[in-house]
């Protein structure tokens, strides 16, 4: 649309300019008198033509002519098409104008106007606009969330915000309809939910303690190095003799962290190059019963990361791998971390930071993606209780916190009793 200004002494000159430079087709937007101080001193006027339209297209005028007449300008003298013409309101009026057409009063198009507004060809574009507006309306008639209960669908938003996976909300708040549950109309009880979801997880892991070599893996920053310390607290508790081993020898201060644990704990450390260190005889030593052993981190940037890990685990035989994943992990960033852990075909998911997180749905979905069991939950720093196990009930309570009607609180890591340390022997490799 092409807009101008215009300025003259009086209306009807302000209109001349409207029409000499606009044609007869031109829109009054605006028309009012210009004043300085106390004095009047002329009309601004501001019309537009629509990019559309071609000037003078149409010798009738409508709008332009009904101002005319209201401010006393002659009609143009070529013939008019018959119809309504839109008058706009407000318009001021000149000095000779009769004062019953100072307000002229803005009307209705006419029925022709959308026709005459279009381009060349514009009947077609109409009618491709109306088809996609009937194909919008069904869409939105046949969409299966319409069709859920508007408190099924509150539900949904719900376990969306405690970021619960969108598919499996959908198909749960789908299940429910199905089944005519509806939570609130329960008194906002969960218990269907907790009922649905529950089947879905893995079952719990076996004994873990009966494992003599743990491999601790995750990403950069997902907490391995406290999980293996964590792990070895776990087996002092249970009256093991645990040895700490770091093969994170790609970070300058990779071993540091955990050689300091395990001077906390009292328990062997040491540091592992080749897996052939360990094979050769390191486990015969000491007469620990398990060795809890930490990993080079996992990451994109570095595609073989794993093969470290590989390595060892192929030249010791059977172990256990736990795969480390962060509470505080956004759902996305879980999948990604689950998919880096999966040539090292992990046996379980330890999550950590869970005392750091207001939400467990990513937790959920990890756990439900994975198919993996939950070997234990970290929170707080405290070696010694950091670690607990988890049951499948407590993950489900965890995941629906928020959604209106959870009674969950959130994960709290008792302080168990510390059994008597045994003594270890301090391990050293093999020499040779």
């Amino acid at each position: 649309m092409k807009i101008q200004r215009f300025e003259a002494t009086d209306m009807p000159a302000a209109l001349r300019e409207v029409r000499r430079a606009l044609g007869a087709e031109a829109v009054i937007l605006e028309a009012r008198q210009r004043r300085r101080g106390d004095a009047r001193s002329g009309v601004l006027v501001l019309a537009a033509l629509d990019r559309h339209l071609e000037a003078p297209a149409s010798p009738s005028a409508p709008r332009l002519q009904a101002l005319a007449r209201a401010a006393g300008e002659p009609p143009p003298t070529r013939a008019h098409r018959p119809g309504p013409a839109p008058r706009l309101a407000n318009a001021p009026r000149a000095a000779n104008a009769p004062r019953a057409a100072a307000a002229p009063r803005l009307v209705e198009a006419p029925p022709d106007f959308a026709a005459r507004a279009l381009p060349a060809g514009g009947g077609a574009e109409l009618e491709r606009l109306r088809e996609r507006v009937r194909l919008l309306e069904q869409l939105v008639c046949s969409d299966p969330f319409s069709r859920l209960p508007e408190t099924l669908r509150d539900l949904y938003q719900e376990l969306a915000a405690a970021e619960i996976d969108a598919h499996l909300a959908f198909a749960l708040v789908s299940r429910l309809a199905e089944e005519g549950l509806d939570p609130a109309r329960e008194g906002s009880n969960l218990e269907p939910l907790r009922r649905l979801l529950l089947p879905l997880l893995p079952d719990p892991p076996g004994d873990a303690g009966e494992a003599r070599i743990h491999f601790v893996a995750g990403a950069p920053g997902a907490g391995k190095t406290s999980v293996a310390a964590a792990l070895a607290a776990r087996a002092l508790r249970r009256g093991l003799a645990p040895g700490l081993v770091s093969i994170d020898i790609f970070r300058a201060a990779g071993p540091a962290a955990l050689e300091s644990s395990a001077r906390i704990l009292g328990v062997p450390f040491a540091i592992a190059y080749e897996p052939e260190e360990l094979a050769a005889g390191g486990f015969a030593l000491a007469g620990c019963d398990c060795w809890l052993i930490d990993t080079p981190a996992l990451t994109r940037a570095e595609p073989g990361s794993g093969e470290q890990i590989l390595r060892f685990r192929e030249a010791l035989g059977a172990a256990r791998t736990h795969l480390v994943l962060p509470a505080t992990a956004k759902p996305r960033d879980l999948v990604a971390m689950l998919e880096l852990g999966a040539p090292l075909d992990p046996d379980g998911l330890v999550f950590t930071h869970a005392d750091e997180t207001a939400t467990f749905g990513g937790m959920l979905g990890a756990v439900l993606k994975s198919r993996l069991p939950v070997a234990g939950v970290t929170a707080g720093r405290d070696l010694l209780s950091a670690l607990r196990e988890v049951t499948n009930e407590e993950i489900v309570d965890w995941a629906l916190r928020g959604v209106k009607g959870s009674v969950a609180s959130a994960p709290r890591i008792a302080e168990p009793a510390v059994a008597a340390r045994p003594r270890v022997v301090p391990f050293r490799p093999a020499a040779g």
